[in-house]
């Protein structure tokens, strides 16, 4: 692997790496999106491991240097735009699981206001390999909480976020000494 020694290295590395992307078509991308996304029950965990690189970097800049403040500057940059691709990714995946899950939920969600493409185009994704769920999560923007709150509510009788607000974070744990779970109230 060549070593990316100085400015133009990096620029020409990176055109590259964007002519790349650019010459993938839409399809291929949605269908490596998919294979990546993994196990629906490891979906907080690659929430966690996506955070940890920006959420690293910015602890490793922490105090701040003398004549380090630039380079702070640039991190809280990357810092903010992580949480928001991590957040973004968080609910797109949550999304696709929903649908996959509840398959009848599949043309409301194709039929949703806002969507980057119209149903119709389903079909053609469809004869490339993509998954009717994956175009579905592709159309459906994540990038603002009222967004998510409009696409996730799909899935809940009420608003997503008044769901959240009515959610009662309740466990039951067995107990060794007492038939049937105790009931313990979880802090909020």
């Amino acid at each position: 692997m060549a070593t990316i020694c100085c400015k133009r290295d990096r620029v020409r590395a990176l055109r590259s790496f964007s002519t790349k992307i650019a010459r993938m078509k839409k399809a291929d991308i949605l269908k490596q999106r998919e294979f990546h996304r993994g196990d629906p029950r490891e979906l907080v965990l690659n929430f966690a491991v996506n955070f940890s690189g920006p959420a690293r970097l910015m602890h490793s800049l922490l105090p701040p240097k003398k004549g380090e403040e630039e380079l702070l500057q640039a991190a809280m940059r990357a810092y903010v735009i992580g949480i928001a691709a991590c957040t973004e990714t968080l609910f797109r995946d949550l999304y696709f699981f929903l649908l996959k899950r509840k398959p009848g939920m599949l043309q409301q969600a194709l039929n949703e206001p806002n969507r980057k493409e119209p149903a119709s185009r389903l079909p053609q994704y469809i004869a490339r390999g993509v998954s009717p769920e994956e175009f579905a999560a592709h159309q459906a923007s994540f990038q603002n909480a009222e967004a998510i709150n409009q696409n996730i509510s799909i899935f809940f009788p009420s608003l997503f976020f008044d769901a959240l607000d009515q959610f009662d974070p309740t466990c039951d744990i067995p107990s060794a000494h007492c038939p049937g779970p105790a009931g313990i109230k979880l802090p909020v």
